[in-house]
């Protein structure tokens, strides 16, 4: 990453301030989330990484040309921010926006996806986001020597802590069964676990910027935040860079209907029927299939109560999560209301 260097800057933040920043953030969760003036929302969200990137342009472009390991752009590229245009209007399934969509350079898209989500659960949904992206780049009556020069990447960080398996970096592209050769050299999918870089950087294995930078959007505090960013960024990087970070946790209207809104919405999407279905399977333990859906449930049926939801209300959420009927919905959220 670009460091600034500035031997006259002085720094508005330092380690002490987040410490007591956090110090505050524990002593507000013993009130109602109404009541609660701080808040610590982590990077791994998906609207929190989009506020702080957008807020961050030069960090963000640097982070994606290192780990995509972009080359032969010219030396002033801009990134453009194109979700205005691309995604409001197009983007919209269920709900769900793609996460960033940027522009480097003249003829590079990239669909940058934080997943919050086990990846194995949401990969084909965010190829769709990919395949739409593509047909809006090619612009009509475009020639095949300017397709040919036209990239477009995706790149899936993905935050969830319980990925498991196989969560060293790769890459994905369609290829010829035969010539095992590209069918389509311009297009790439990449996925970064986020957890793998945490546990590197914590063994104390010798990383990149752009990897010391994907272990720090797993920090759970401002102060691991703060230290481990400050090992990349310039203090005036470091400055801007944890202001977005502050401002988004202090403000209350976004905080309460952002951050309630994404830990209603999730219900434990990493515990919905599907993923415990193939763990089931992949296991052999059918067992393990009810076991997930009973705790999805329960994790469910708590979060509502706490954000002061009714059991109709709760019953509904259910219903819809795990396909229940408006029975069965009932009666689980009379068996886990406390």
């Amino acid at each position: 990453m670009v460091k600034i260097k500035n031997k006259m800057y002085k720094p508005k933040y330092n380690k002490k301030y987040f410490r007591e920043l956090d110090k505050l953030v524990e002593e507000d969760l013993n009130k109602k989330l109404e009541d609660r003036k701080y808040h610590f929302i982590p990077l791994t969200r998906d609207y929190a990484f989009k506020a702080v990137m957008f807020n961050n342009p030069l960090i963000f472009k640097n982070f994606l040309i290192n780990v995509l390991k972009i080359k032969d752009l010219p030396k002033k590229s801009e990134i453009v921010y194109l979700d205005k245009e691309l995604v409001k209007f197009n983007f919209k399934e269920k709900g769900k926006v793609a996460d960033i969509v940027v522009k480097i350079g003249d003829n590079l898209i990239i669909d940058v996806e934080m997943n919050c989500q086990i990846y194995e659960t949401v990969k084909r949904r965010n190829n769709t986001y990919m395949n739409k992206l593509q047909t809006l780049q090619i612009e009509v009556g475009d020639k095949y020597v300017v397709l040919e020069s036209k990239f477009l990447y995706q790149l899936n960080l993905n935050g969830n802590p319980n990925e498991v398996g196989d969560i060293e970096p790769d890459e994905a592209q369609l290829m010829w069964k035969r010539k095992k050769l590209p069918f389509d050299d311009n297009k790439k999918i990449f996925a970064e676990y986020l957890v793998y870089y945490k546990k590197k950087y914590y063994n104390g294995d010798k990383l990149s910027d752009e990897e010391i930078f994907m272990a720090g959007l797993m920090s759970e505090n401002y102060t691991e935040l703060y230290s481990i960013m400050s090992k990349i960024l310039s203090l005036e990087e470091l400055d801007d860079f944890m202001e977005s970070v502050v401002n988004m946790g202090t403000l209350d209207g976004f905080v309460l209907h952002e951050w309630c809104k994404e830990k209603l919405d999730k219900m434990v999407e990493e515990d919905t029927k599907a993923y415990y279905e193939k763990r089931g399977r992949e296991e052999g333990i059918k067992e393990g299939i009810k076991e997930g859906i009973k705790e999805g449930i329960k994790s469910s049926v708590e979060l509502c109560q706490e954000f002061g939801l009714s059991i109709t209300d709760t019953a509904q959420k259910l219903a819809s999560k795990f396909g229940l009927t408006e029975s069965e919905s009932l009666a689980k959220a009379n068996q886990y209301w406390k």
